[in-house]
């Protein structure tokens, strides 16, 4: 039987494909984003910004840094809007868990663990929101992070399986320096994508991306006439079909 690699492994292997290939961008990217986290007002431009180039990248587009302050300047209040919503939600997350852990009750202990996971769905929602965002027509924060909800409901375990590697890559480039400055951080807006665009093929929702393999196969199996081109076993059957008095009709 042949083996087939889990949909997740699958997501982190052309995740860091990718970000092999645009390696030194993602350094350059990381640098700009790291220090604008420091100034906080300018840290959710640079995050949209970020993932704005990064959504340009995998539709074929190489913008870097020029991208980002592009991406910051054009999501700029939506951007200070989601860094509000989000600082509020985990204050009111964090606020509600120290309250009830100080109850003695057992109800407490239960609503102190219904809290830990509703905080837990809100990151989850994080991760998939910013490319939900840049993929819509519309631009709306609410259809992102509704969407972002649905996905991490509908794939909860492929999910938790990308963010513990996206939040160990993250830990490790906030704790040890370095790996920032080796762009490290380019592989969790790309996890978020191509989960998205996973979970989006599985769900039946757009057609899965074809590899070149597939392509170049599809293209092989053409046959090109006086600027006319049909599937050659099309035009196997359509000879097959034919009395031999060598009637065949082109296409149109």
């Amino acid at each position: 039987m042949k083996s087939r690699v889990p949909a997740s492994l699958q997501v982190i292997g052309r995740s860091i494909a990718d970000w092999w290939d645009s390696w030194l961008d993602m350094v350059l990217l990381s640098i700009v984003w790291f220090f604008a986290q420091l100034t906080i007002v300018l840290g959710p431009p640079a995050t949209f910004g970020f993932y704005y180039v990064v959504h340009q990248m995998l539709n074929g587009e190489s913008l870097g840094v020029r991208g980002m302050i592009q991406g910051g300047k054009k999501f700029f209040w939506k951007s200070l809007l989601w860094g509000l919503i989000n600082l509020g939600v985990l204050i009111l997350v964090y606020v509600n868990i120290q309250f009830y852990g100080n109850i003695e009750a057992v109800w407490g202990l239960y609503l102190q663990i219904f809290m830990i996971l509703m905080g837990l769905l809100w990151i989850s929602t994080q991760f998939y929101a910013l490319p939900y965002f840049m993929e819509l027509q519309v631009k709306k924060l609410r259809y992102a992070l509704k969407n972002g909800v649905l996905t991490t409901l509908g794939a909860p375990f492929f999910t938790l399986i990308l963010l513990f590697t996206a939040l160990v890559l993250g830990t490790v480039s906030i704790v040890i320096i370095i790996p920032i400055f080796l762009g490290a951080l380019g592989i969790i807006p790309l996890l978020g994508f191509r989960g998205m665009y996973d979970r989006l093929v599985t769900f039946g929702l757009i057609e899965r991306e074809k590899t070149p393999k597939e392509i170049e196969a599809e293209e092989s199996g053409k046959i090109e006439v006086k600027g006319m081109n049909w599937k050659s076993d099309e035009k196997a059957k359509s000879i097959n079909d034919t009395d031999g008095e060598g009637s065949e009709e082109l296409p149109k």
